[in-house]
């Protein structure tokens, strides 16, 4: 279940840097499609929590920002990532693209990351919406 339902019913517990977080600060919590726990972070990059081991993503790998603002995963399984440094799409399958204002965003300071119905992919950044449409900006 996505959307944190399932999270409910679990027990909480708290990981300690110590333990494999690469930063503290969190800015956006996201359940994914196989029940992981995707953890954006000030800093950091992007965390992801899963049978209880944490694999770090950050600038060092590919990742354009460590400050990763929002995480959306679409139905194809891709992770999309709103950072301090524009648009991640990380595919199921393939290297990571990276959008930015050289690709017609307003800005690259890019916070939340929707699809609606239609399969329009919808962002927000400090400049305002934008609204990708069919993979056109």
């Amino acid at each position: 279940m996505a959307g944190g339902e399932s999270l409910l019913r679990r027990q909480v517990h708290v990981v300690p840097d110590a333990r494999g977080l690469s930063n503290q600060v969190i800015r956006c919590i996201y359940e994914g499609q196989d029940g992981s726990l995707w953890l954006g972070t000030a800093g950091g990059g992007l965390n992801q929590l899963k049978d209880y081991r944490i694999v770090v993503r950050s600038m060092r790998e590919d990742l354009p920002s460590d400050n990763v603002r929002s995480i959306y995963q679409d139905a194809g399984g891709d992770i999309w990532l709103g950072t301090s440094n524009g648009l991640a799409k990380i595919p199921v399958r393939g290297k990571l693209v990276h959008y930015t204002t050289k690709n017609g965003f307003s800005s690259d300071l890019i916070w939340p990351v929707l699809r609606d119905r239609e399969g329009d992919l919808w962002t927000g950044s400090e400049d305002g919406v934008l609204h990708w449409f069919r993979g056109r900006i």
